[in-house]
């Protein structure tokens, strides 16, 4: 696999977007981290694909069980404590002019 390097002027158009980018994402992980000590957790996992930040899972201490009416146990043999959040799809779709979208519903 190739890796290329592009420099950019920091005052440019795009390296201020870029820079503009780059606090997004800093501020998403920083945020993460918040929402992963809230709910007892020792390490969040994020998704490989997305770089602008996001919780995939959480995992929790050994001898931590979370609500399991807010994270869902992943079904991985290695690592028995990673949890994800207790949310489905409901397959009702809401019409809308622009696009069809998914409602998301917490199961209780």
């Amino acid at each position: 696999m190739e890796i290329h390097y592009y420099k950019i002027e920091k005052e440019s158009e795009l390296g201020k977007l870029a820079a503009r980018l780059l606090g997004d994402m800093e501020d998403a992980d920083r945020i993460a981290d918040l929402v992963a000590d809230k709910y007892g957790a020792k390490e969040f996992y994020t998704d490989s694909t997305n770089d602008a930040g996001g919780i995939v899972a959480l995992e929790f201490p050994t001898n931590v069980i979370p609500d399991p009416n807010l994270w869902m146990q992943m079904q991985i043999a290695d690592n028995p404590n990673c949890y994800v959040p207790n949310v489905r799809i409901k397959e009702e779709l809401l019409e809308s002019k622009k696009a069809l979208r998914y409602k998301w519903v917490v199961n209780k």
